[in-house]
């Protein structure tokens, strides 16, 4: 069968995130089973498989109709899934014009609501907001009218997305299809960390951004009471220019004995021993663009608990394994610090869960195939 992607920013820099990482290791899998698969993306210098095909359109605005409809004849596919917001689903007037045998949504990005960006706006600067804000200005009935006019199904890999599509859609055709991970790479450490000393070790990892909470984390960290907390920055992709500058922010904070810098990219190896000597992970999103993010199911796998907020979409899949604050709440985030420090027991309880979770998780190939299974795809 043919199989066209229409997909938002497909550079190289997203591949590792999510909803991104999913629809490559998806589009692998098909293809290795028979089908032909193409992506069409909205960059000028796209990302490129060697499995399957990725073209460049201007834009995936109705303006640029004629353009994705000449692709999308040419390919003739059977199924075409396109990855939505609310904001494509306003301006992509091309959907009405395809006809694909089936057209799919791939609805990845959380739904957010006005208090959700009143939150936000006090740590996410106004040109980050205005990214998610847009979204927030397309009236509810316009993106839920065209779900339900132009898609035979929708996938979402959160369970809290398709509460919200179910609520809004109650006769649409929505599927829950968990995110998968690769299971070879990962397996959860038990045992709690051993030191020599009192630390209670936590972790960071990531781009050090406002959206991800990490200016939030800091300000926590500087009203926690436990002598014992130490943060370890596992800043992925930092220069020394802004590993600097980091520390020019916790050094005004005065908390810079309890906050270690670790910059560059770091090898699964490498990441791995970090994440055995932490007692948990620390990512208090105060927005997400996809509601799962890769790196909360990262840590999971590897048995240590993370501390996250409510905006993600993921509680699902760790619950138990996971502390809860309310996003954008930096007393919530400094308590749970705080309770967490030196409660071995608790510690251990979180590990455990962390183990439970990890049985369930699935590899990328039975995630793929549950959405072949969706798609109603066979083997080829």
């Amino acid at each position: 069968m043919n199989i066209v992607f229409v997909v938002y920013n497909y550079i190289d820099s997203k591949i590792p995130l999510q909803p991104w990482l999913t629809i490559d290791q998806v589009a692998c899998y098909m293809s290795s089973h028979g089908h032909c698969v193409s992506v069409i993306t909205d960059v000028e210098d796209p990302y490129k498989s060697e499995h399957y095909e990725v073209l460049a359109v201007k834009s995936l605005r109705g303006t640029n109709s004629p353009e994705i409809l000449q692709h999308i004849d040419r390919l003739q596919p059977d199924k075409l899934i396109a990855l939505v917001t609310p904001l494509t689903l306003a301006t992509s007037s091309w959907y009405s014009i395809a006809k694909p045998k089936q057209f799919y949504a791939f609805v990845s990005y959380p739904f957010y609501g006005l208090q959700d960006f009143i939150t936000a706006a006090r740590y996410v600067p106004f040109s980050e907001m205005a990214k998610f804000a847009r979204q927030l200005l397309i009236p509810g009935f316009i993106w839920q009218r065209k779900l339900n006019q132009y898609f035979a199904g929708l996938i979402s890999q959160s369970e809290r997305t398709c509460e919200v599509l179910s609520k809004s859609l109650h006769d649409a055709n929505i599927n829950l299809i968990a995110p998968g991970i690769d299971l070879n790479k990962w397996s959860p450490v038990t045992q709690l960390p051993q030191s020599n000393s009192d630390e209670t070790i936590l972790i960071y990892m990531g781009t050090a951004s406002d959206i991800r909470g990490f200016y939030l984390l800091l300000d926590a960290l500087a009203k926690t009471r436990s002598s014992s907390l130490r943060l370890k920055v596992l800043a992925r992709s930092a220069s020394k220019e802004d590993v600097a500058h980091l520390q020019q922010q916790v050094h005004k904070r005065n908390i810079s004995e309890k906050v270690v810098f670790k910059g560059g990219w770091l090898e699964q190896q490498d990441l791995k021993a970090e994440l055995s000597s932490a007692s948990a992970v620390v990512l208090p999103f105060v927005l997400v663009q996809s509601d799962l993010p890769v790196a909360v199911m990262e840590a999971v796998a590897a048995g240590v608990p993370v501390i996250t907020s409510d905006i993600v979409g993921s509680s699902y899949l760790i619950k138990n394994a996971s502390i809860e604050i309310n996003a954008g709440d930096v007393d919530q985030l400094a308590a749970a610090l705080d309770s967490l420090a030196k409660d071995s027991d608790r510690q251990q309880e979180l590990k455990n869960a962390c183990a439970g979770h990890y049985q369930k998780m699935i590899s990328w190939d039975e995630m793929s195939r549950q959405w072949c299974e969706v798609l109603e795809l066979d083997d080829d």
